[in-house]
């Protein structure tokens, strides 16, 4: 998971780990890139930030893809589909903020599921 919020890698981290989840936890674009390239065959999910100072999310997923890691990734943004649909991993998906943790859970637990069960590929949220 990667946020540049320290509050919203708290909030997401308690709300996971609740639910049984491992969560290995990024502040920034590039140590989530460190994380990845150490820890990248343990990784089902990525959960990132579309907007991040430095390393972007949009940015660190063309890195992770670029180093052949392919796990699938679910991007968090407050801001508008439009803006980001052309620049958006054909892997990935969107959870649009603000969310709730029901909301958070399901949207995690639903996309994990059409990743294996489509070879990879999964539908956007």
């Amino acid at each position: 998971m990667v946020d540049d919020e320290p509050a919203v890698l708290e909030l997401i981290k308690g709300i996971l780990a609740r639910q049984g989840y491992k969560i290995l936890v990024a502040d920034s674009g590039s140590q989530a890139l460190e994380i990845c390239q150490r820890d990248g065959s343990t990784i089902d999910l990525l959960l990132t930030d579309v907007m991040m100072p430095g390393m972007s999310g949009l940015g660190l997923v063309r890195s992770l893809r670029s180093l052949s890691h392919d796990f699938p990734v679910l991007y968090m943004t407050g801001g508008t589909l439009d803006s980001l649909s052309d620049e958006l991993d054909p892997q990935a998906a969107l959870l649009r903020k603000p969310f709730d943790p029901t909301s958070l859970v399901r949207s995690i637990r639903n996309f994990l599921d059409a990743a294996r069960n489509k070879g990879g590929s999964s539908p956007p949220l």
